[in-house]
């Protein structure tokens, strides 16, 4: 007799979807899709062979089933439900390399038996490659994107109250309206968003508890100094909004909101706008270039965690926008400024540090308000100027993937491994996957 297993099987043209088998006549089924129109496994080069594995709360997968592609279904072996992880599914071309990949984002593997009630659907799509994933409700006009406990993909509309909330369990869109005005910035941490409106009216949402309140901000600071500034998550679950990104009027402030709705203001040495921003693990907060109301500020200030203030490294300043920021390591950012250029910055240097040059290079661009950097594991969404682009880990590879000209676009990263994005005028959301390694 075999135990309770789950079986993929293929829905809304997808050749592939997963099962449980059991005893009961109805097993529980997973759903496996492709991008909207598409099947799974589609594409050049073909997919051969699908491996089935378990993702654990480390990042390690485990590979627990394998079968050549043209079976168009699989089980889940009963020793793969157990704990908290993630069921992965990736397709492999003839040589080996994975070229299709998808995920579910984290959890109670052990609650896959006996729940034939449960929708679950795992999105598999190309690497490198944009696809539509989700139908919207409606296309936003200026379009925001948060991710929210893990599980939800959150497309705002920086010109209405409204939002679309993705599941990334079972891929549907509910529409809500959340918010009392109008969002130009949205940060999330854990379970909790912020939202803040152009004027700097807040809006602290818990969505574990379903409640909605007006916080506070931190004593000497206000919301207005960093609305429609960009948002950029920390390693520890915390948010920041940072105030000297936005590309008018210049701000010194930097509020960070960690998941129990707690938020911190932090002051930098000098105000400043158009700068970039960024985290690096192990040094913090990074804040770089950007055009200050009177002389340059400093080229790099660093927010370190548990620091009361910004404390800048020895970079000049340029007098130019501070254009993306990427991490690359522990100590080294990728900086690709207005000029297309791309510099390296050594955050270990410790005196007379000067920027040094990279192969990588872009079309000039004019910063934008909604040019940002998503991290995404095996690389980094780059929305600059309206081309949108895909680094590698590494930072030698970039690659075009679309240029929207004039449209705004949002995007946020993914328990799922990728980042969701969102087009404006667009009714759909999509999904953009680095390689995988």
């Amino acid at each position: 007799m075999r135990g309770a297993g789950t079986r993929l099987f293929g829905v809304a043209a997808a050749a592939w979807a997963l099962s449980a088998c059991s005893e009961d006549p109805d097993p529980f089924v997973i759903a496996v899709r492709g991008p909207l129109g598409g099947k799974a496994f589609d594409g050049t080069p073909a997919v051969t062979q699908v491996e089935l594995r378990v993702r654990a709360s480390d990042g390690v997968e485990r590979l627990v089933s394998k079968v050549p592609a043209s079976e168009g279904s699989l089980e889940v072996p009963d020793s793969a439900k157990s704990g908290i992880g993630a069921l992965t599914l990736a397709g492999l071309a003839d040589d080996g390399a994975i070229v299709a990949y998808g995920r579910t984002p984290p959890l109670e593997l052990s609650g896959l038996a006996g729940q034939p009630t449960l929708a679950l659907t795992i999105f598999v799509q190309r690497v490198r490659e944009i696809a539509p994933m989700v139908a919207l409700t409606a296309a936003p006009a200026k379009p925001l994107c948060a991710a929210l406990g893990g599980r939800y993909l959150v497309v705002a509309d920086a010109s209405s109250t409204n939002a679309d909330v993705v599941d990334l369990l079972d891929l549907t869109a509910l529409r809500e309206a959340p918010f009392t005005t109008a969002p130009a910035t949205l940060a999330t941490a854990g379970a909790r968003m912020l939202a803040l409106d152009a004027a700097g009216s807040a809006t602290l949402l818990d969505v574990a508890q379903s409640a909605q309140g007006t916080p506070t901000p931190p004593a000497g600071a206000t919301f207005a100094e960093v609305a429609g500034g960009a948002t950029v998550l920390d390693d520890t679950g915390g948010a920041w909004i940072v105030g000297p990104t936005r590309v008018a009027p210049p701000s010194d402030l930097v509020l960070r909101l960690d998941p129990t709705g707690t938020l911190v203001a932090r002051r930098l040495t000098r105000a400043r706008s158009a700068a970039a921003a960024t985290w690096v693990p192990g040094r913090g907060l990074v804040i770089a270039y950007g055009l200050a109301p009177s002389g340059d500020p400093p080229g790099v200030e660093v927010v370190a965690p548990g620091a009361s203030v910004g404390a800048p490294l020895p970079f000049a300043g340029d007098g130019q926008p501070g254009g993306v920021l990427v991490p690359l390591d522990g100590a080294r950012l990728l900086r690709i400024g207005e000029d297309g250029k791309g510099t390296l910055l050594d955050l270990a240097c410790a005196r007379d540090c000067v920027p040094s040059a990279t192969a990588i290079a872009d079309e000039p661009r004019a910063t934008r308000s909604d040019d940002h950097v998503t991290v995404v594991e095996g690389g980094a969404l780059i929305a600059r100027g309206g081309r949108l682009s895909l680094l590698s880990a590494d930072g030698t590879r970039l690659d075009l993937l679309r240029d929207v000209g004039a449209t705004s676009v949002c995007s946020a990263a993914l328990s799922t491994g990728g980042a969701g994005l969102s087009i404006a005028g667009s009714p759909l959301a999509h999904a953009v996957l680095a390689a995988r390694p």
